[in-house]
């Protein structure tokens, strides 16, 4: 073939040349898709949640200890729980997310705190006979299949 080598080159520069464009302009692409600022948005979202709920329980734990340890003590260290939360709540009005993702993100988390509030008092009942497992073990069933559909976001 007498132009091989040639071609050969021209393959591999323009094979180089696109992985590089492509690499290089790909994170604006999906940044003015909007496909990479959403994701990132929910993450952020998602994190400040947990961030609030992890300060609601160590509040609820400090009023638990009680008076066991120095008040000045105690005030300075609710203080700083309740700044924590203060914050958390300026960090989630800050995020661009629209009321709509929001409040599905919401209802999602809320229906499945509440499904896994009903399967814990199903679960209680039997524990304390107020209901037999045979009795109660249609509505189990129908609980953990609702939790997994909303862990799949199938449901809210």
């Amino acid at each position: 073939f007498p132009h091989r080598q040639f071609l050969i080159d021209v393959v591999f520069g323009v094979v180089v040349l696109s992985i590089l464009l492509q690499g290089m302009t790909i994170a604006r692409v999906l940044k003015v898709l909007g496909i990479d600022s959403a994701r990132a948005a929910r993450l952020e979202y998602q994190a400040v949640r947990v961030d609030e709920l992890a300060a609601r329980a160590a509040l609820h734990e400090l009023d638990a200890i009680g008076t066991s340890t120095a008040h000045e003590l105690m005030a300075t260290i609710r203080a700083e729980y309740e700044d924590r939360l203060a914050a958390a709540d300026r960090r989630l009005r800050a995020l661009h997310l629209s009321d709509s993702e929001l409040a599905e993100e919401e209802k999602s988390r809320i229906h499945y705190q509440l499904a896994i509030v009903e399967k814990n008092r199903v679960l209680e009942a039997i524990r304390h006979g107020t209901a037999s497992e045979e009795a109660a073990a249609e509505l189990l069933g129908l609980l953990d299949a609702r939790l997994v559909r909303l862990q799949e976001g199938a449901e809210p």
